[in-house]
């Protein structure tokens, strides 16, 4: 499994419907890319992907609105 790192930028600054915002933007991620889990924390979210899908989820998420950056992110022990 591969991990992506995703930032987003205005809907950070919406206030008291942030989280209204948040659930849209995390619901097309959700159809465009149909990942094996996503969690969204400290206004970022990360998607767990098969590594072999990694290329076409890359792709898929250049198409979606409301993505300021995203990365291919590797865990390491601290």
């Amino acid at each position: 499994m591969s991990k992506i790192l995703i930032r987003y930028a205005e809907i950070g600054l919406k206030g008291k419907n942030r989280k209204d915002f948040e659930r849209l933007l995390i619901n097309h991620i959700r159809q465009s890319v149909n990942p094996e889990k996503i969690t969204l924390s400290q206004k970022q979210i990360i998607l767990l992907v098969k590594s072999n899908l990694i290329n076409q989820t890359i792709a898929k998420l250049k198409q979606v609105f409301g993505i300021a950056w995203f990365s291919p992110v590797a865990e390491s022990p601290a």
